[in-house]
């Protein structure tokens, strides 16, 4: 498994294997329905899936929306096994109104989900703190509209 560190952001480690990318396509060429494949195309951003780990404990990360040319779609796989809920780590969807920030929904990240949300300036959300030794896997992929 190839590792590449980024210095930025404290044990935030982005992975890339071979078999998870194989995956990645299999999936949406073959098993997602041709509607889906005809609206939507690979992201001139990120052109192959972006696979993490984050260790913890681990502060999280703050509400963003992603919200930038040639990305809509983002598909996000929980790859992690053993989760338990005081170990955090959950995505939280999230609703801006009058200025302030809401939470719609706390997804937990719990092994082999997907969670498909669109990008936009509208679709805010971020991830609470992992406050355990456990490792967070995902992958993540975006897709653009054609």
């Amino acid at each position: 498994l190839n590792r590449l560190v980024f210095g930025w952001i404290s044990k935030f480690e982005v992975l890339f294997h071979e078999q998870l990318v194989r995956y990645l396509f299999r999936f949406v060429h073959e098993k997602v329905n041709s509607e889906f494949n005809e609206l939507y195309t690979w992201s001139d951003i990120y052109k192959l899936p972006q696979a993490y780990r984050v260790s913890g404990p681990w502060p999280g990360l703050a509400a963003h929306t992603d919200n930038q040319k040639g990305r809509d779609l983002a598909m996000i796989i929980y790859l992690s096994s053993s989760w338990k809920p005081e170990y955090g780590g959950e995505l939280q969807l999230l609703k801006k109104e009058d200025g302030r920030l809401s939470l719609i929904k706390s997804i937990e990240p719990t092994f082999n989900r997907a969670v498909f949300f669109p990008l936009n300036a509208d679709s805010w959300h971020a991830v609470s703190p992992i406050v355990s030794n456990w490792d967070r896997l995902t992958l993540i992929q975006d897709w653009q509209k054609k």
